[in-house]
């Protein structure tokens, strides 16, 4: 859905290529769907911007484990712009932390809040001039089986 609300962006910023590599099976999660659209419309048009003369998008999911064998989905969105300065990637999840002449610097710190809301992480690796991954990892939904009848329940 995020992508199809950019698309008009996308279009519009040439030399902008978009490439998605999505799991073979759905990953569900257990969240509020306009909620984690907003994360993922808000990582996107950011790495529209990082890309004003250019560049590739790409978009994956896959799942992981953390530290305690939890099983979660992961969302990556790597782009081939700007990047972020090692100075500045401490403070990037700051409210009010910007570096754009135009905007606020809210969208990462809410970016930020939703994933924690969610139970899940964002990491973000960026060299400048190299481009910036962001990585969402949000727990996978696991049902819950009735013990009277073991019967799935949602």
């Amino acid at each position: 859905d995020s992508l199809f609300f950019a698309e008009h962006l996308i279009q519009t910023n040439t030399g902008i290529e978009v490439v998605t590599n999505f799991a073979d099976r759905p990953l569900r999660i257990y969240g509020d769907p306009q909620l984690l659209s907003q994360v993922s419309l808000n990582l996107i048009l950011n790495s529209l911007q990082a890309m004003p003369d250019g560049g590739r998008l790409t978009i994956s999911t896959g799942t992981c484990a953390n530290v305690h064998g939890n099983e979660f989905t992961e969302i990556r969105f790597s782009d081939t712009g700007d990047g972020i300065p090692s100075e500045n990637l401490s403070k990037i999840f700051d409210p009010f932390f910007t570096t754009k002449k135009k905007g606020m610097g809210l969208g990462l710190a809410i970016v930020h809040h939703i994933i924690e809301m969610h139970g899940g992480t964002i990491d973000i690796n960026s060299s400048p001039s190299q481009g910036t991954e962001c990585i969402v990892s949000l727990p996978i939904w696991q049902p819950r089986v009735d013990a009277k009848d073991e019967s799935l329940t949602e």
